[in-house]
């Protein structure tokens, strides 16, 4: 071979390598995705006379509310999709996508629509950058620029269940899974496609995989594929399930069942024989309840036998295990050692590894350290659990105790809780309709009658009848100065009266209102006279005297300019004049 010739095949070998090696990046560049959070709202649906439009944030009208419906897939990006002449006997439609100048874009697709999520609870209810286009009786998808990120060669595209950025598509009459860049993580070969619903709290469903089903004859046979579109089982068992409780990204616990038989698998590995009539997870131990043969015994993960299968009954009570056999009962441990000598019904760990809750064979209530030594008899009809040393309870009332057993606060209420996310406690007297609240250190920070208490990120708002406090997630008091940094002007009380001052303090609102909010991240506070709301900007001016009138009293308004919002049903909201 001629030496000119063989660097030229070198030369294109070369050239083939890095076209190769740059589509695998891109197929997998395209496979990871996260999905967009929105941290600046420009534009909100509007509600007049049951007709749809937009408005942005300072309230001023981008589409005039003339529309059956208009779906905003993304309130930071000028993109709407108006519904109209709906025909409710064919539930047709037509659709248009207008800008914020009104101008009407993506004139090039038919039909184009926003994609519902699916089962995802969002006050955006749609797939944040991808549209739904139509031609020629298929579907594809364009992103938010108009850009085609699909070509139309599917049947249906619809939200992936609990998966948001991931979509279902259907093409000849098969299902596969596509996410937001166009990326295809399964193909189009199943009769039917679910998220499993594992769920993790920082990544929420990212790491949730597929049960995938082929018909078969009459039957289904089911499979499973990994989050990343890996094919660990094919389809081949009557029925698969995952273990959610089991928090584990990389590792799926599997129940599979073949008929009537059920096992373990572990990803693609069988680790518990499918022999079993049941399989049920405990997860505060960690192991599995097994039935077999109507009898019944305790294995782990790994398949390993911790209690023999071989008892007429079994019950799991904190980490203490109960068995049956004719006339003979035990208990046994979580690792299958027996209890020689038992006196507690059940035993109960708590998170933090110091404390133990016991229940007795009267069904009381009492707390041992983590040598199991007893702190608290079992003297009350209930307890749980609080924070630090601290449990809640229960002796007719609700009270809250410490490890000591002392009574840290009295047992007068009838509900006792912590708000979420926080170390503030909340107490309810019912037939008063009070609640008090607690601080961190269960100091009462004060008691308020009916009270609506809502929970921000970082901070807790109080509104009870003509006044509102601010607190901190451990429950010290905030002034609003504080608490809204980026504000110019603060709400103030004088005389049973309600204004505003600036940032040096001085009142440049006058006190005359009965009740008032802070402004808001628009720049709008609501102000209340005689029973009616009206709305102020932050430069002063009176947007609307006082007209509206809203029948519950502990929830304050929420103003863009005139209008007020509205919430509508899966956290969707709109604004309106209408009451």
């Amino acid at each position: 071979m001629k030496k000119g010739k063989f660097i030229f095949i070198v030369i294109l070998l070369i050239i083939i390598g890095i076209i190769i090696t740059v589509t695998i990046v891109k197929q997998n560049s395209n496979k990871r995705f996260s999905i967009e959070e929105i941290n600046e709202y420009k534009y909100f649906l509007l509600n007049e006379n049951n007709k749809m439009g937009v408005i942005d944030a300072s309230g001023q009208i981008i589409i005039e509310p003339i529309y059956d419906s208009i779906q905003i897939p993304n309130p930071s990006k000028a993109v709407f999709i108006c519904l109209y002449d709906y025909n409710s006997q064919t539930e047709d439609y037509k659709t248009k996508v207008l800008n914020e100048k009104n101008e009407e874009i993506f004139t090039k697709y038919e039909k184009v629509t926003a994609i519902p999520l699916n089962g995802i609870a969002s006050d955006i209810p749609y797939e944040k950058n991808s549209l739904l286009f139509e031609k020629n009786g298929k579907y594809g998808v364009i992103n938010l620029d108009g850009k085609v990120i699909v070509k139309a060669n599917y049947e249906e595209i619809q939200g992936l269940t609990y998966k948001e950025s991931e979509l279902l598509v259907r093409k000849n009459n098969k299902y596969g899974v596509i996410n937001s860049k166009g990326a295809v993580i399964i193909k189009p070969e199943y009769d039917s496609i679910t998220a499993d619903n594992y769920y993790a709290e920082k990544e929420k469903y990212a790491f949730s995989g597929y049960i995938v089903s082929k018909k078969i004859d009459e039957n289904y046979n089911y499979g499973y594929i990994k989050y990343n579109g890996k094919v660990l089982i094919k389809p081949q068992y009557t029925n698969i399930s995952r273990i959610i409780d089991i928090e584990d990204n990389e590792n799926a616990y599997l129940i599979a069942q073949d008929k009537t038989k059920v096992g373990l698998i572990k990803n693609k590995d069988i680790v518990i024989d499918i022999n079993y009539k049941e399989l049920q997870y405990n997860k505060d131990n960690n192991i599995l309840i097994a039935r077999k043969n109507a009898k019944l015994g305790i294995l782990d993960l790994q398949g390993k036998e911790i209690i023999p299968v071989e008892y007429e009954d079994l019950s799991i009570n904190g980490e203490n295990i109960y068995t049956k056999n004719e006339e003979e009962e035990k208990y046994f441990d979580k690792s299958g050692n027996e209890i020689q000598n038992n006196i507690y019904k059940g035993i109960y760990s708590i998170e933090n590894g110091k404390y133990y809750l016991t229940i007795n064979e009267d069904s009381l209530y009492g707390i041992l350290d983590r040598n199991k030594q007893v702190l608290v008899e079992n003297s009350y009809s209930y307890l749980e659990y609080l924070f630090n040393d601290y449990f809640i309870a229960s002796n007719n009332n609700l009270g809250i105790i410490n490890s000591k057993g002392e009574v840290v606060i009295d047992f007068k209420y009838n509900i006792i809780s912590k708000i979420e996310n926080s170390s503030v406690i909340q107490a309810k007297i019912v037939k008063d309709n009070t609640i008090e609240l607690f601080s961190k250190d269960l100091k009462s920070i004060g008691t308020f009658e009916n009270a609506n208490i809502k929970k921000a990120d970082n901070y807790i708002e109080i509104n009870s009848k003509n006044n509102t406090i601010y607190i901190d997630l451990n429950g010290n008091i905030l002034e609003n100065e504080e608490l809204f940094k980026n504000n110019n002007l603060f709400s103030v009380q004088e005389n049973g009266k309600y204004g505003f001052k600036d940032k040096t303090g001085k009142i440049v609102v006058n006190c005359i209102y009965d009740e008032v909010t802070e402004f808001n991240e628009y720049g709008f506070a609501g102000i209340k006279q005689e029973g009616k709301w009206g709305v102020i900007d932050q430069n002063k001016n009176i947007i609307l005297e006082p007209t509206y009138e809203f029948e519950n009293e502990t929830t304050k308004p929420f103003f863009i300019n005139k209008y007020y919002r509205v919430f509508y049903g899966y956290g969707s909201i709109y604004y309106t004049t209408k009451e």
